[in-house]
């Protein structure tokens, strides 16, 4: 039996459109600082691939997939848009 790997996902908002196919989404984690327990925000920036269909906006909230590279800094796409405004 082979187990399928599941691909990761994360969940940000899209914080720029650069161009027609990429556009640029903010993920935010929350983790325990080692030494004083307390929880601080992280947030990372990734370029995101998406097709003319998606037509997206600052501000929307998106689920984002892994894929395979598509450029030297975009390995991931849109799979969904959660909320738009």
């Amino acid at each position: 039996m082979s187990e399928t790997k599941l691909k990761p996902t994360k969940i940000g908002i899209v914080s720029k459109v650069s161009s027609k196919n990429t556009v640029s989404v903010i993920v935010q984690t929350m983790k325990m600082h080692p030494v004083y327990k307390k929880r601080i925000k992280i947030s990372k920036k990734y370029l995101v691939h998406c097709t003319d269909e998606n037509m997206l906006n600052e501000g929307m909230k998106v689920r984002i997939k892994s894929c395979r590279p598509i450029s030297k800094q975009k390995s991931w796409y849109v799979e969904k848009v959660i909320e738009s405004n």
